[in-house]
C-alpha cells in the first residue's frame, strides 16, 4: 500500500525479480533473534554486526500472481523469515506503508504494514496468515497501492478494523487498527485474496480507472519505478 500522501516516485528461493541483496543496518530489519514484541508490533533492536537482505521486484498489475488468492503458510522457518525481512526492505524502499506478499511474487498469506512508513521506530506489524475478523464506521480517504504507481483514488473502507494473525514465532494475536491502520488491514488482506484497491471501486469510476491502469501497463511506463 502506498502512503496516502507521498508518491512513488532471498531464501524462498530468490525470486528472479530479486533487484539486490545487499548489506543493510541491523536497525533497519528484523530476524528470529531480533525481536522485541507486544503483540504484533516489531521493534528491531541495535546489535553488533550486519545482515544481508534483498530488495525485491515488486509485482506491478497485470501479473497474474496478484489476482491469485494466496496460500496459507504451514511453517513459519527460516525461509519465511528472510521473505519477512525482504519485504520490509523492499517496503521501506518503495517506500509505501503496506506489502503483501503476493506483491513481491511470492503466493503465501504474509504481509507486512508500517503506517509511518519507517520514519518512526515501534511501528513495524508483520501478519502472518491475517484475517480480519471485526469492522465497523466508514471512512473515506485516498488510497494507492505499489502495484499500480501513480494512480490513487477516494475509497471507502471500515473506521476501525480487528485483524487476527500469527506472529513470527507462530504465537496467535489479535490487534486493532483505526483510520489509516484499519484501512492498511483491510488493503493488504485484499491483496492476499487476490483483489486490488480497485477492484472496490463502483461503475463507471473502475472502469475509467481500470482502462488508464491498463494503458500505462501495455505501455510499460512502470519499468524505472522502484524495484
Amino acid at each position: 500500500m502506498c502512503h496516502p500522501h507521498r508518491t512513488a516516485s532471498t531464501a524462498i528461493p530468490p525470486e528472479p525479480g530479486t533487484v539486490a541483496r545487499r548489506r543493510r543496518p541491523v536497525v533497519d530489519l528484523i530476524s528470529s533473534a531480533m525481536i522485541t514484541s507486544t503483540a504484533a508490533v516489531v521493534s528491531a533492536q541495535i546489535v553488533a554486526g550486519e545482515i544481508f537482505v534483498a530488495i525485491r521486484r515488486i509485482v506491478k498489475y497485470g501479473d497474474p500472481v496478484l489476482g491469485t488468492p494466496t496460500r496459507q503458510v504451514i511453517n513459519i522457518d527460516d525461509d519465511i523469515r528472510t521473505l519477512v525481512q525482504d519485504m520490509v526492505a523492499t517496503m521501506y524502499a518503495a517506500p509505501g506503508v503496506g506489502l503483501a506478499a503476493n506483491q513481491v511474487g511470492v503466493s503465501l498469506r504474509v504481509a507486512v504494514i508500517d503506517v509511518t512508513a519507517g520514519q518512526e521506530k515501534g511501528n513495524l506489524i508483520v501478519l502472518i496468515n491475517p484475517q480480519v475478523i471485526e469492522q465497523e464506521g466508514k471512512q473515506i480517504e485516498e488510497e494507492g497501492c505499489l502495484s499500480i504507481p501513480g494512480f490513487t483514488e477516494f475509497l471507502a473502507r471500515p473506521a476501525r478494523a480487528v485483524i487476527r494473525a500469527l506472529d513470527l514465532e507462530g504465537r496467535e494475536f489479535t490487534l486493532e487498527g483505526h483510520e489509516l491502520l484499519a484501512r492498511a488491514f483491510c488493503h493488504e488482506t485484499d491483496h492476499l485474496d487476490g483483489r486490488l484497491f480497485i477492484d472496490r471501486l463502483g461503475g463507471i469510476k473502475r472502469q475509467m480507472i481500470t482502462k488508464k491502469v491498463r494503458k500505462a501497463a501495455d505501455a510499460d511506463e512502470w519499468s524505472d519505478v522502484y524495484p
